[in-house]
Formats: structure tokens, sequence, C-alpha cells
């Protein structure tokens, strides 16, 4: 047995030292591996020493220090940030901690706040435990990424982050996976789905009551004799038909019902019929994000409205009271501003009443990316020549459908534009090229800028190309000036909400710098 450990440990070790094919793993990364590994060791060593009746001294060895901390059962997480292999900081903390309070998914248990390849395996497992994807790779299908579908789970799983509502779970060797209730908010009717799994399906007795006085989901199992070796997953779904706050109760354990404690609570909010007419625009971009949520009207000085935009701010109004309603219809809008990368859960309440009388109405989940620019320049060539000069701009990237372009040629023809919209960037690349003829000599400053991320192009600065066109003019009256290069001052003519400065430059000739609307600096090349 001594000799069968030893092969495996020196299996191990050389596992973590074998060469990376993607890239050299950092210290803290191999000290992780290390760490998770002489523990997947102890584990082996108490099967083995099971098995065969013998005795093996635990592994005491420890490899510098990779931080960890104690997790406890019903963990929550209530991050908004994407997170994906690479990510480092607080946020990743916090999901190594929820993922940690499950030993299924994240046996290794390290909370060193860097998302690596162990915190993506447990995202992957959490993933497919709870349904939200299971097979495919982080690019194509998101497995093993925290998108927005795995955080709107992940905050369902553990207990309403954004609707108030609370869900309590009792540690008890009768639960295999907690409580789960989606949605928790809805207009009427309102279907819910509840599932829970259970440990030993043959002794396991269990009552969920689902707080609106219909008829609970029950099983008793007495005093069975012995727990089959199984876990049992239950769901069921209920539909809600009267508007307001129901709690879910789940009691459960091994033996007698009448010895089950309650293991977990969910409130769901029921509110008032889908309102004709109510929407919120958009649901996706780029921080600064502005939406809007639209609802009807009807007697417009006894309306009362609430909307909790997701991110610590809301809107509401209630009247004094509620007296010589007028008769009046139409449509109000709320507009809020989000100014950081997320995703939000949204949630309006609007109608004739006091706004404690009111249900959830609407529920919307809107997701707020980061800009982020292209850290590269458009190639263009050639920037010397003889007139008639043609010059091409170039590039490649993602998907076009996300990315955003402007050319101005800097001789008064139209510019090249394009604004990406907000769609699916894609993993494929696209190419593009831009030719244009300069018939005249002179100088040109060809201004140019690319965004990814369907960035709005008015925030972006541009590049700038001074392109030097030599030869005699083939349009237009002959230069009386001497054709030698002088400097001349480029006033600001950018479109308004672009970002640039007055610049000097040299042009071929007078005639070209007049030819530009340029300010004549003084003879000779600008330095």
């Amino acid at each position: 047995m001594h000799a069968r450990f030893l092969v495996l440990s020196f299996f191990l070790v050389g596992l973590i030292f074998m060469p990376s094919v993607s890239r050299a793993l950092t210290n803290d990364e191999i000290l992780a591996r290390i760490n998770a590994l002489l523990s997947q060791v102890q584990t082996l060593q108490g099967q083995l020493q099971r098995i065969e009746g013998g005795s093996v001294g635990p592994v005491q060895t420890t490899v510098g220090t990779v931080p960890t901390s104690t997790v406890a059962r019903g963990t929550c997480f209530s991050g908004t940030q994407v997170l994906r292999y690479g990510d480092e900081g607080s946020a990743v903390t916090q999901l190594q901690t929820f993922l940690a309070s499950d030993p299924s998914v994240y046996p290794d248990a390290i909370i060193s706040g860097y998302y690596g390849s162990l915190t993506q395996a447990a995202v992957q497992r959490w993933q497919a435990k709870y349904g939200v994807v299971a097979q495919g790779t982080p690019a194509t299908t998101g497995f093993g990424v925290v998108g927005p579908r795995t955080l709107s789970a992940m905050r369902a799983h553990c207990g309403s982050a954004t609707t108030g509502s609370a869900t309590t779970v009792t540690t008890n060797a009768a639960i295999a996976r907690g409580l789960v209730i989606t949605p928790e908010v809805g207009p009427v009717p309102l279907q819910v789905t509840a599932t829970f799994s259970l440990n030993g399906s043959s002794c396991s007795s269990y009552y969920l009551d689902w707080g609106d006085g219909s008829a609970p989901l029950v099983f008793d199992a007495g005093n069975a004799a012995g727990c089959t070796k199984d876990i049992a997953h239950k769901r069921a779904t209920h539909t809600y038909e009267v508007a307001g706050v129901h709690e879910v109760t789940l009691r459960a354990a091994h033996g007698p019902l009448s010895q089950a404690p309650v293991v977990g609570r969910t409130a769901v909010s029921v509110g008032s019929p889908a309102q004709s007419g109510l929407s919120l625009n958009p649901t996706k971009g780029v921080a600064p994000f502005t939406t809007s949520v639209t609802f009807p009207v009807a007697s417009s000085n006894c309306t009362s409205y609430e909307v909790s935009w997701g991110d610590g701010n809301s809107d509401r109004h209630e009247p004094a009271q509620f007296v010589n309603c007028t008769q009046d219809v139409g449509t109000e809008s709320l507009t809020h501003t989000y100014s950081r990368a997320g995703t939000y859960a949204v949630t309006f309440k609007s109608g004739n009443a006091p706004l404690r009388q009111l249900g959830v109405t609407g529920k919307w989940e809107v997701v707020v990316e980061e800009v982020r620019t292209n850290a590269l320049t458009l190639a263009v060539t050639p920037t010397t020549g003889v007139a008639p000069l043609s010059v091409t701009v170039a590039f490649s990237g993602r998907n076009e459908s996300c990315s955003s372009y402007h050319i101005d040629w800097g001789d008064g023809s139209p510019a090249d534009v394009y604004e990406g919209e907000s769609g699916d960037c894609g993993s494929f690349t696209v190419s593009k090229s831009f030719s244009h003829t300069y018939a005249n000599p002179g100088t040109y400053t060809v201004r140019t800028l690319r965004v990814l991320n369907y960035v709005p192009l008015t925030v972006v600065p541009f590049n700038e190309q001074t392109i030097f066109v030599a030869g005699t003019p083939t349009t237009g009256p002959a230069c009386s000036y001497p054709n030698t290069p002088v400097c001349g001052r480029v006033a600001n003519t950018c479109p308004s909400g672009y970002v640039c400065a007055d610049s000097y430059q040299t042009f071929a000739n007078r005639c070209a710098l007049e030819t530009a609307k340029a300010e004549f600096w003084r003879e000779g090349a600008c330095n």
C-alpha cells in the first residue's frame, strides 16, 4: 500500500510541473495546484485505508501559502459582474466562497481570488448541476463562464438577492440540495417550479407548502428500516392565481414527517395581471448605459408606481390620497443611467392603490458591459506618392455586427462610417479594406478610428495619419506659389462630441495649405 501511495504521489506532483501548452503558470497558481492535489492525496489515503485496513499517516506537507477560509453551507452569491478565466479580485473571491459551500461542486475549496482552471471547472460543475449549460466551451456556449444566465441562476439559488425575499436553509442529513423556486417574481397567473434533492429516497420525509392555502406536496417515510444510498431529485410546479407575497416552506428529515424541521423558505411575489403597454428598452449596452421603463397610466392623480433599477437606486411615487380620481389615460416613462458594468434585475409595479398593496407587474434583466476599444490602429498605406495616389485603409477583427469605424479622408470627400449594433459578437473574424484616390498634390490628414463592443463612436478619439501627395495637379488652376514645403496650423474642425485638437502640419506648398483651409505659420516643414 505504501508503494502504491508513493507512485500516486509522484504522478500527481509530475502533473503539476508538466509544461503548460497555453501559458506558463505563476507561482501562486503552482502553489494552489500543489495544495489542491495534496488535499486529494489525503482523501485517497483515507479510501485506501478503509479498503485495505492498513494505516498511513496523513500528509502534513504544505508548500507556500494559499489564502483559504472556512466556508459555511448556504453561502450566497449576489454578484453582478461577468467573470471568466483569468479574472481576479473580490468578485472572484465571493464566487469561490459560494462554490466552495457545495463540496460536490468545488471540492478543492481554494479561496484565492484568482479565476483559474480549478474555479472554471467548479463553475462548469455548478452550471451542469443546476441545468444552466452542460456542454460546449467558454467561448461557444459559456460553459465555465459566469455570464448573465449563470448570475441569475446563482442569485435565485441563493435566495432572491434582488427581490428582497429570504431563503433560510438548515443543514440536514436528508438534504442533498436545498429548495430553489423559479421564478420568484411575476404577475398573476404565475407558474413557479420548486426543486430540491434528498439523500436516501426510502427514508426521507418531506412537506412542501406553497403558502397560498393550496394542497401541499407530502411524503411520510415513517420509521423506515435503513436508507437507500441514492439521491432523489424532486421537482414540482404550482400556479398562483392570487396576487400577494406567498412563503414557500420545505420541511424534510430522515424518519417520520412529524420530526421534520423547516429546511427552506422562499418568498414568492405575485403581482397584478401583466399590464398592456408595459416595457423596458433597451436592455443591453455599454456603460454609461441609459434605459427607460414605459407604463400605462389610468387616473393620473391616483397612480402609484415604483421601479427598482437593481443597482441600489429606485424611482417611486405614491399619492397622498386616492379620492376624486380623474378618468384620464396615457403613458409615462422613467429613465435611469447605469454608470458601471454589470447585470441588473429591474422590477416594476404600478396601480391605483398604495404601493404596499401592489404586486410586481414587470421584471427584466439589464446587461451593461464595459467599454472595450480596439488597441490597434488601422493600417493606412501608402503615406507618400505622386498624384493621382490611391490610399488603402485596412483592418481585421471580430464580427462586424459589434465593430464600429469612421474614416475621414481629409480632402472634403464623404467619410466611410459604420455604427455596430448591440448583437452577439461571435468568435469569428472579419477583414475589411477601404480605398480612396487623391487626384491633386497636397498634404492630407486621414483620421481613422475603430472600436469594438458596439461603443458609440463619439466616445473614442481619432488616430491621425498624414498623407503627402506630390506632382502636378490634374484638376484646378496651377499653383502660383513656389513648390516648397510650408508649415500650417489646422483648425479644430471635429464634429460635435469628438475628441481632437488643433495641430501643425507640413504642406507640400502654399497652395496645398490654402486648399486645406489651414492657417499659414511659416516657410519650411514643421519640426
